[in-house]
């Protein structure tokens, strides 16, 4: 098992409670399918403020095929949302050490489990999306409008 540029996941992430965190661990856990495969992963979001404006806060993401298979990716909150079906966080997953290198796309919704009311995000990762105007205009950047918001 393992993720491509033509990968598409599907799963959720849930707040760690306050009492069972650990140092420098992980905010919210959950787990995810891969589109076509059998079995589960795990995933793990940490809370971290950017480098370049520690008033910017955002979700680093890592999903974890195996305990040597890792990919690590980051997710914004979105201050502005373009219809109310919209993705509450943006962001995108590496697949590779390299910068630049093929990244899926990641967009998150906030979610409330229907009989216990649970707050969740339910995620999807998939292939980028094509640009806008294809090739005329530039898709709007979703970072642009990350608010400091974060998670649930």
């Amino acid at each position: 098992m393992s993720l491509t540029i033509t990968s598409k996941l599907e799963g959720t992430l849930f707040n760690v409670a306050q009492d069972k965190r650990r140092e420098n661990g992980p905010v919210m856990e959950g787990e995810f399918q891969i589109t076509g495969e059998s079995g589960k992963i795990k995933g793990a979001a940490w809370s971290k403020s950017s480098k370049e404006d520690p008033n910017v806060r955002y979700l680093s993401v890592q999903i974890e095929i195996s305990r040597d298979l890792k990919f690590y990716g980051a997710i914004f909150a979105t201050k502005e949302k373009r219809s109310d079906s919209s993705p509450d966080y943006y962001g995108t997953l590496n697949l590779t050490k390299v910068q630049g290198g093929p990244e899926l796309r990641i967009a998150g919704w906030k979610r409330k489990g229907k009989d216990s009311g649970v707050p969740f995000i339910s995620v999807v990762i998939e292939p980028p999306r094509p640009k806008e105007g294809a090739g005329t205009s530039q898709q709007a950047d979703p970072f642009e409008h990350a608010s400091n918001d974060l998670p649930i």
